[in-house]
C-alpha cells in the first residue's frame, strides 16, 4: 500500500510539473506570435511607403 502511495503522489507531481511547464510553454509562444505580428506589421507598413507610427 506504501508502494502505491509513493507511485501515486510521484505521478501526481510530475503531471501538476507538466500543467506548469505547459503553462510557461503557452506563455512564451503567445510572446513570439506577438512579437511575429509585430515584425509582420512593421514590414507591410514599410512596403507601403507609410511612416511608422510613433510609440
Amino acid at each position: 500500500m506504501m508502494v502505491f502511495v509513493a507511485v501515486f503522489s510521484a505521478a501526481v507531481g510530475y503531471w501538476i510539473a507538466m500543467c506548469q511547464h505547459a503553462k510557461r510553454t503557452d506563455r512564451a509562444i503567445a510572446k513570439l506570435d506577438t512579437l511575429r505580428e509585430t515584425i509582420a506589421r512593421e514590414r507591410l507598413l514599410r512596403r507601403l511607403g507609410e511612416p511608422e507610427p510613433l510609440k
